[in-house]
C-alpha cells in the first residue's frame, strides 16, 4: 500500500519553502545595510518579513495550514 497522497508535496515543498525564507532572510539583511530608507519604512518593511517567514514556518513545517486560528495565532502574537 502506498503512502504517496500522505505527503503531497514532499521534500520539493519543503526545498521550495526554505528557498523562500532564504531569499527573505537575505532580502532583510540587506535592507537592514541599506542607510538611505527611513527608520519607519525599514521598521514595517522588516517586520512585514518577519510575519511572512513565521506565516511560512507556521504553516508547512509545524503543519497549521489547515487550522486557521492557531496559524494566525502563531503569526501574530509576537506583535502583542
Amino acid at each position: 500500500m502506498s503512502n504517496d497522497h500522505a505527503h503531497s508535496g514532499g521534500y520539493k515543498q519543503y526545498f521550495m519553502i526554505w528557498g523562500w525564507l532564504l531569499v527573505m532572510t537575505l532580502l532583510a539583511l540587506g535592507i537592514g545595510y541599506i542607510h538611505g530608507i527611513p527608520p519607519t519604512v525599514k521598521s514595517v518593511v522588516l517586520v512585514s518579513i518577519t510575519l511572512a517567514k513565521i506565516y511560512l514556518i507556521g504553516a508547512f513545517f509545524m503543519h497549521l495550514k489547515s487550522e486557521k486560528v492557531s496559524l494566525i495565532m502563531c503569526t501574530f502574537s509576537p506583535l502583542v
